[in-house]
């Protein structure tokens, strides 16, 4: 198996059960009432969409400040910092205590010495904190509602619209945190897409959305709010296989867009039915 296949599928299934972990914590203190959900009725599907509403807003605003603003590279990493800060103090909150040090240090750290290492650990802990709390915020419908229209959204942006690609390809140019990447060699020649353009190279760096990973998240954690532990390990299974899936086709297609969340949604939604059996 290729190098860039098991680093991606490592830190997909690392995120994957810390996430579960910090969701675990913070069912608890929704449950508790020590902290309110982030939405208003955590049963109702309405909340679902609400949450994609805003996404779409933030979406849309970050396009326009990519394709007009000249320093649009300064603009996503004071983004990526800002979204580290907040995500990661929930997750570290959630772990140790006073993890608001701990992401005050990571946040300087990748402000200061930006690094594939620390740029992995913060989309880690970004997407562990984000994924846990939106998670325990829903139940399972609104949930898999939320997962259905970001995934059909992924499908347009990238093959219809094409405007994913436009956006990725500014995220990639800053190096920020929103995507983990691995820099692959390969043994012979290939033929990768760039600019839509055919390029022989022996190097490509492959990327991965944080979003690939924060959505399979999500749903398992809600899934632990409202079902049992077994029910979420096996939809975090099935999204871990249809990664895996995906990543070898890609692997023999580099340089290519493709929109993962369809098909690692799905996967996550057939580990769910098998658990119900």
């Amino acid at each position: 198996m290729e190098k860039f296949l098991l680093w991606f599928v490592a830190a997909a299934l690392l995120t994957q059960l810390l996430g579960l972990y910090v969701g675990m914590q913070y069912i608890g203190f929704m449950n508790a009432g020590i902290m309110p959900p982030v939405v208003e009725n955590p049963a109702k599907p309405s909340s679902a969409v609400i949450i994609f509403f805003y996404i779409m807003l933030m979406t849309v605003f970050i396009l326009l400040v990519i394709k007009f603003l000249r320093r649009r590279v300064f603009f996503i990493r004071g983004l990526e910092l800002f979204a580290v800060f907040f995500s990661s103090w929930l997750a570290f909150d959630a772990i140790i205590p006073f993890g608001i040090l701990a992401a005050i240090a990571l946040v300087l750290w990748r402000a200061l010495r930006p690094n594939p290492v620390n740029k992995a650990l913060a989309t880690v802990f970004a997407v562990v904190g984000a994924g846990a709390v939106i998670g325990a915020s829903l139940e399972v419908v609104p949930a898999l509602i939320f997962v259905v229209l970001l995934s059909f959204y992924d499908f347009i942006s990238v093959f219809v619209t094409k405007h994913m690609v436009y956006m990725a390809k500014a995220i990639v140019e800053s190096d920020s945190a929103f995507t983990l990447s691995f820099p692959h060699k390969f043994k012979k020649t290939v033929t990768v897409e760039y600019g839509g353009k055919p390029l022989k190279t022996r190097k490509h760096t492959f990327q991965l959305g944080g979003g690939d990973i924060l959505l399979p998240l999500l749903f398992s954690v809600s899934v632990l709010r409202q079902f049992s532990l077994v029910n979420a390990l096996f939809s975090i299974f099935g999204s871990l296989v249809a990664l895996t899936c995906l990543l070898y086709y890609i692997s023999r297609r580099p340089g290519r867009a493709l929109p993962a969340l369809p098909v690692v949604s799905a996967g996550m939604l057939a580990g769910f039915i098998v658990s119900l059996l």
